[in-house]
């Protein structure tokens, strides 16, 4: 205790216990000590910073001169005060003079207390009220998605068997009397043939993606030789990448070990990330595929030495029905779900799935698989 203060017992208590602030100022304002209280409210340095009372004090501009406050000091006086975690704080202060000192005296506004709790509540209220109503829109909108997808689920489903007669006869029409046709007939049934393929994939996407959404991902894991595994995948994907003088190399470390997947799902996305890399690649260029284990996990990797994807899009992959601005070096169509899908495939097996590309330089898609 600053030897200012009278060793009584009412000084003991303000000093120590009170839960009002207690300033002793010199004429001109400055602290010359203060209580507990107000050294947890202000500060505990308080008094060590020499701080006049105006540096304390909040000016909202109505407040008036040191000797004018103090002049009726006895008439309690609204003032605002800074804290130390810098949130204004009203407090009723009174002023006693004692011979070279000045005694303030802060006690709480209860009524702006009370009118805080009260908006407090009603605050509070109205948050509880907004949270019940956002879980019952979400519980609508998780309906409503439900049924969205089952509808896309049904509509996908019932089209895929006309689409899928209309592209075995169209392609075997074209395989059987393109030789006996004109060019111009001959280009109208390749229209057809590859419509109908865009038409066939697009419908065996959408309905991969309804089942995913509904939480249908249903994984039917096998123990594979991933080394062979992948090899067979590479060796019917060379076919379409002979068509356009496309190198595929495969690269794999030795000693792989076996991994337990599922393998339609997971050729998959290999045809996904390859048949990409070809669509967006120019002839005689390469594409490798490379397998390397890490701590826990096997990683894939599927390089391409194509256009590249400008980094500002980059964050479109893996996106329903999202495209870039990189467009197919032979007009191949993109149904816009494959990698959304091979996503969903890849977190399903407890892996990971990203790409690393630079324009002009070709793009890297990279998943992971858990090992064993």
């Amino acid at each position: 205790m600053n030897k200012i203060f009278t060793a009584t017992p009412l000084y003991e208590y303000m000093y120590q216990e009170a839960a009002i602030i207690l300033f002793i100022l010199d004429q001109d304002g400055y602290v010359l000590d203060c209580n507990q209280y107000a050294k947890e409210i202000l500060g505990s340095n308080l008094i060590s910073l020499k701080k006049n009372l105006y540096d304390i004090l909040i000016n909202f501009g109505n407040l008036p001169s040191f000797s004018k406050l103090i002049q009726n000091g006895n008439t309690p006086r609204l003032l605002n005060i800074n804290t130390v975690n810098n949130i204004p704080q009203t407090y009723y202060f009174s002023f006693y003079k004692e011979e070279n000192h000045i005694f303030a005296f802060g006690q709480l506004d209860h009524v702006e207390i009370e009118t805080m709790r009260k908006n407090f509540v009603e605050a509070n209220q109205e948050i509880n009220n907004l949270a019940r109503e956002l879980q019952k829109k979400n519980a609508q909108l998780t309906q409503s998605n439900n049924l969205k997808n089952q509808f896309l689920g049904m509509a996908a489903h019932d089209l895929r068997n006309p689409i899928g007669v209309i592209q075995s006869c169209s392609k075997f029409l074209f395989d059987e009397i393109k030789t006996l046709l004109n060019e111009t007939e001959t280009e109208f049934l390749k229209i057809i043939v590859d419509s109908s393929n865009f038409m066939l994939q697009l419908l065996n996407d959408l309905l991969d993606i309804s089942k995913i959404e509904s939480g249908k991902l249903e994984l039917t894991l096998s123990l594979t030789d991933f080394i062979s595994f992948v090899e067979r995948n590479i060796s019917l994907n060379r076919v379409l990448a002979e068509k356009k003088q496309i190198k595929l190399v495969f690269r794999g470390e030795e000693n792989i070990p076996p991994l337990k997947i599922d393998q339609a799902k997971i050729e998959q996305v290999l045809n996904n990330l390859i048949s990409n890399a070809i669509k967006y690649s120019s002839p005689n260029t390469t594409i490798e595929i490379c397998i390397s284990q890490r701590e826990n996990s096997m990683m894939v990797s599927v390089m391409d030495e194509g256009q590249g994807i400008p980094e500002k899009e980059i964050s479109k992959l893996f996106k329903a029905f999202q495209t870039t601005s990189v467009k197919s070096t032979s007009n191949e169509k993109s149904t816009g779900l494959g990698l959304l899908i091979s996503k969903k495939i890849i977190s399903g097996h407890g892996g990971e799935i990203w790409v690393e590309s630079e324009q002009g330089k070709g793009s890297t898609f990279y998943f992971t698989l858990p090992v064993l």
